[in-house]
């Protein structure tokens, strides 16, 4: 299951693979916070009972009530203010495995989470998977391949 999440991310791993730029921005909806000693990612304005758990978790029953985030579209209509919120609350945590105690305590989906370089190098990925195996390329010389099963609309 790992290698088919990796290969339904379309872009970072083949833009990183053949030295692209990589995108750092989660779809709305999903937040990726950096705390010093990891990042975290966490889901937010699904579900009718996500959102009524983060609400209770941050003790903020205001956002719950508020117009601007009443309903799913809404609270991606304003995704910046709400992030902005929900980033505050966030940054209490002294660490990411305190905050995602607090998630997932709450049942939020929140995990701490690997940065594409991690994923790239990790341990599991290349010795027992062989998920990125090094070719040949004609412009980047000798470096990793996307998983044989990956396709990207991005590259010829």
């Amino acid at each position: 299951m790992l290698e088919c999440l990796i290969a339904a991310d379309d872009i970072t791993y083949g833009a990183l693979l053949n030295g692209g730029p990589v995108e750092r921005v989660p779809r709305r909806g999903m937040i990726v916070h950096e705390f010093p000693d990891r990042n975290i990612a966490m889901q937010t304005v699904g579900a009718p009972h996500l959102w009524s758990r983060l609400t209770a978790a941050m003790e903020r029953a205001d956002l719950e009530t508020d117009e601007r985030f009443a309903t799913a579209a809404a609270r991606r209509a304003h995704w910046p203010a709400l992030m902005a919120e929900i980033r505050t609350w966030l940054e209490g945590f002294d660490s990411a495995e305190s905050a995602v105690g607090a998630l997932t305590g709450a049942r939020i989906p929140a995990v701490p989470m690997l940065s594409p370089e991690e994923v790239v190098n990790h341990p599991h990925l290349l010795a027992q998977r062989h998920a990125f195996p090094e070719v040949d390329h004609p412009v980047h010389a000798r470096s990793r391949s996307r998983p044989r099963h990956f396709t990207s609309m991005a590259s010829p």
